[in-house]
């Protein structure tokens, strides 16, 4: 029997900054080159979808988990007690003034048979839980919960080049059940070239085209294995990083129609790390309910080293 993905929720903070605040605040002669500081923001609208990014302060994230997991435990029939493993994966955000959110919330919530651990993945780790989900299966407790996190203290670490960085949080439960959208395939891939390089002093620019079609090579790979075409993918859902990448790139490369991507959260809010994954698919499984296969992609990287994950899914 395969994991499922049996609820999902998430929270974006209502203050929203326009990305041109951003901009202004980062952009040197360098960047804006011939262009007026107006021009490259309306030029870097155009190319990512951003239009503006969520702000929020990491201390609301008592709260925020505490009505995300109400809701859940309210929504659903779960017993606490059969939850088996609670996975943080932005562990900078895991503990505030000296309190361990997870280890809080297992006591609150009565998750005590639950083992408590951190998943470093950078924006790639609720991606990489679900694929690990069907090993994440303790003997009379079949549930993960994840709790993500993304909030940055600095305005210039916001900032990523292809895109802008917003705050958020997010749950999400998965585990054996009747109900919720099935796991059918994943696959996942660690890239360590940079780190290879800088130690052996190799200087090699980042591709990013080879990162894309390194991505995409493990997209079709799952296809292939799955016995499945491009066609009978309804949608493809990655994070929120940047439109032109993916109508453009991704959909040439994998040979999908531009009008599968799901990115339709990229102008509000930003790129929210590895809540981007929750947001998505939380948002495409309420807006349909047609049967069919899709894929959920991502990577994480802090500019160095990066980690891919690729599921396949069935609502």
């Amino acid at each position: 029997m395969s994991s499922k993905i049996i609820f999902s929720n998430y929270h974006i903070p209502d203050f929203k900054v326009d990305i041109a605040v951003i901009l202004e605040k980062v952009c040197d002669s360098k960047m804006l080159g011939n262009l007026s500081l107006n021009q490259f923001c309306d030029s870097y609208k155009a190319q990512s979808g951003l239009n503006n990014i969520s702000i929020g302060n990491k201390k609301d994230l008592f709260e925020i988990y505490e009505s995300l997991l109400s809701d859940m435990f309210q929504n659903i029939d779960i017993d606490p007690l059969k939850i088996g493993y609670i996975i943080v994966t932005e562990p900078q955000n895991s503990i505030i003034d000296g309190i361990s959110l997870p280890h809080y919330f297992q006591k609150k919530f009565n998750m005590f048979n639950s083992t408590i651990f951190t998943l470093q993945q950078q924006c790639a780790g609720s991606l990489m839980i679900c694929g690990l989900s069907n090993s994440l299966i303790k003997k009379n407790n079949p549930y993960t919960l994840i709790l993500s996190s993304c909030y940055i203290d600095k305005v210039e670490e916001r900032y990523m080049g292809f895109s802008i960085v917003g705050d958020g949080a997010g749950i999400m439960l998965i585990g054996q059940s009747q109900n919720g959208c099935e796991i059918v395939d994943s696959d996942s891939i660690s890239d360590g070239l940079y780190s290879y390089n800088k130690y052996n002093r190799i200087e090699e620019e980042i591709n990013r085209l080879s990162i894309v079609e390194k991505g995409c090579d493990l997209v079709t790979g799952v296809l292939n294995r799955n016995s499945l075409t491009n066609n009978e993918i309804v949608k493809f859902i990655p994070q929120n990083i940047n439109k032109y990448a993916y109508e453009r790139i991704y959909s040439s490369i994998l040979e999908l129609e531009s009008e599968k991507m799901f990115i339709k959260n990229i102008s509000d809010g930003g790129h929210v790390g590895d809540v981007d994954f929750i947001r998505n698919i939380t948002d495409y499984l309420k807006s349909n309910t047609k049967s069919g296969y899709f894929i959920a992609y991502g990577l994480g990287t802090n500019g160095t080293d990066v980690n891919y994950s690729v599921l396949l899914l069935k609502n």
